[in-house]
């Protein structure tokens, strides 16, 4: 006799379904009672009736196989005759005797099964199916419309069985009084899809409700004390990109790059919107403006114009103003006087710096070099 069955990665879809009754459940059934505990719908019978081998699963295994162990199943319905009815009737051994007693089966009642009330119906049934002394026994809603005296007759038949049996029901009473385990089917999201889940909860149903909700009390916690921890994360990345932020600044000499501006950031310009001007500050100021005049035909440079730049410098206080001038028209030659500096390749002659290499070449053109007035 097999003292457990296993069920791994288990699966059933109707045929045209759109999806699996339940995809990839495992599940153990030890000796003893294990109630199958879900919604209607829910894939219970069925489960039952593959462990039975009276259906075959889409995907998955039985180990033992069906096939290699006496099985009987109880129905919800007992409209029809057991069958093994005749058996039963014609036997009168002690364990058949000591079974029509436990179930209080009269000896008239297999032989006018079909005037039998509901309750007394399902006594026989059930009786027939113990009576086969089978290793796995699923009972589908015994006690469905059945009166007080016939719940306690199954419930002690129940109790005196020996191999593994499976109970479908939602008679909260029965299950107390007679299981060790409960399985439940419940519906979860798992990997982007609804799926059917089996899980196991020790003892009957009484005590899988308190677990359960202990175990959805814990989970709650923990989704909690996650979502904490997220929050503290968040805000400790938030404070050193603060500390980041202030220490480029005054890296920076008072300018930020603002670290959504990337093309400030890529080409080392600092953003304008960010700037911070250190107080009480005297440095060179320097300004200028750009007049371009005709000259004669004589006097043209390559592009028509004789630009000269004039240039004015003060000291103020407050921040520094930058100069923007086009390359190689004098701007550094301009501000080095403002400091007491002089290039080595610029000479003065009557206020005016001329660039040397140009000089020579400019006074043979007649063409006024660029200047700068200091």
């Amino acid at each position: 006799m097999a003292t457990t069955l296993v069920v791994r990665h288990l699966s059933f879809s109707h045929p045209g379904a759109a999806e699996p009754l339940f995809d990839d459940v495992d599940c153990s059934l030890p000796a003893g009672w294990t109630a199958l505990l879900g919604d209607n719908g829910c894939g219970k019978t069925t489960l039952a009736r593959i462990v039975c081998g009276l259906l075959t699963p889409t995907r998955g295994s039985v180990s033992p196989a069906p096939s290699t162990v006496v099985s009987a199943y109880c129905e919800q319905e007992c409209t029809r005759e057991p069958a093994n009815l005749e058996e039963f009737r014609d036997d009168w051994s002690a364990p058949s005797v000591t079974l029509r007693d436990t179930l209080g089966i009269g000896d008239d009642w297999p032989y006018r099964f079909a005037t039998l009330s509901g309750g007394e119906r399902k006594r026989l049934q059930v009786a027939c199916a113990l009576f086969a002394n089978p290793d796995v026994l699923v009972l589908d809603e015994p006690t469905n419309h059945v009166d007080t005296a016939t719940r306690e007759a199954i419930a002690h038949a129940m109790r005196e069985f020996n191999g593994i049996g499976v109970l479908v029901s939602h008679d909260v009473e029965l299950i107390d009084a007679t299981c060790a385990q409960c399985i439940m089917f419940e519906r979860r999201h798992v990997r982007g899809h609804n799926r059917t889940v089996l899980e196991r909860y020790a003892g009957g149903y009484t005590k899988a409700q308190q677990t359960r909700a202990l175990r959805r009390a814990e989970v709650a916690d923990q989704l909690e004390a996650a979502q904490h921890a997220q929050q503290s994360i968040a805000q400790a990345q938030e404070r050193r990109r603060a500390m980041m932020d202030a220490a480029t600044a005054r890296k920076h000499g008072g300018w930020k790059i603002d670290r959504l501006d990337h093309d400030a950031r890529n080409s080392g310009t600092r953003s304008r919107r960010t700037r911070r001007a250190p107080p009480h500050t005297a440095r060179s100021a320097v300004g200028w403006r750009r007049r371009s005049v005709r000259s004669s035909p004589s006097q043209r440079t390559p592009s028509g114009t004789t630009a000269r730049l004039q240039w004015t410098s003060s000291l103020r206080r407050a921040g520094s103003r930058r100069m923007w001038t086009p390359v190689c028209c004098g701007s550094t030659a301009a501000r080095r006087p403002a400091v007491g500096q002089l290039c080595p390749n610029w000479s003065w002659r009557d206020g005016i710096g001329v660039h040397r290499p140009y000089q020579a070449h400019r006074q043979a053109a007649r063409v006024p070099a660029y200047a700068c007035r200091a």
